[in-house]
């Protein structure tokens, strides 16, 4: 797969199958998503069985599925992650592994809004959780970081595996996708003097929870 930017060309080698991100990367497709969200009437039904196809093979090929798992979407509420929750939630009604799906939301205690996501996974039939942390408090009032982010995501990584392991839950699928794994991969090289990526599917050993990326 060769990723592209403005004066800058690399090529990458990725074991993962091509994802359907590249499928939303103009307007006009990405259009055809957003009425997919809002109203599912209007969406094309080949378009949508494109981007159901492609989520298909990636967890049908790393065998990201199988039969009784418990699986936790960690939504932020952002496009990446309600993609991802949308097409496993197509994926449950006709997958030959039957499995159960929710959603999870980590919130920091920022004072956000997730009613439009409760609505959404309503109409999908999928259970939806929001748990309540004090992260943003802690990181912002009490140890007033200066560059939060890198403690930032471990505390929301730390409460959402947390999560997980009260509710019995025994996978978690993550809205990682293409322009993630070439950051990754760039950031890693450039900072780190190495060359690393995420993988498909990671065992956490700590916790016993696998972490897939279907897209």
């Amino acid at each position: 797969m060769t990723p592209r930017t403005p004066g800058f060309y690399i090529t990458l080698e990725f074991k993962c199958q091509p994802h359907f991100w590249e499928f939303l990367r103009s307007p006009k497709k990405s259009l055809v998503f957003f009425q997919m969200l809002t109203n599912p009437s209007k969406c094309s039904n080949i378009r949508m069985q494109k981007l159901m196809g492609l989520v298909r093979r990636c967890v049908d090929d790393y065998n990201m599925i199988e039969a009784g798992d418990k699986i936790a979407v960690g939504v932020s509420g952002g496009k990446d992650s309600l993609v991802l929750l949308t097409l496993l939630a197509g994926l449950r009604e006709y997958h030959s592994q039957p499995f159960q799906l929710e959603g999870i939301t980590i919130d920091m205690g920022l004072g956000m809004d997730y009613s439009g996501v409760q609505k959404m996974c309503d109409a999908l039939e999928v259970p939806y959780t929001v748990v309540k942390t004090e992260i943003a408090p802690i990181i912002f009032d009490h140890r007033k970081e200066k560059n939060p982010c890198s403690l930032c995501s471990k505390m929301r990584r730390g409460a959402l595996n947390q999560t997980l392991l009260e509710q019995g839950f025994n996978k978690l699928a993550l809205g990682h996708h293409y322009d993630d794994a070439v950051e990754t991969f760039v950031m890693s090289l450039l900072f780190e003097g190495r060359i690393s990526c995420f993988q498909p599917v990671t065992r956490l050993d700590r916790t016993g929870i696998t972490q897939i990326r279907p897209m």
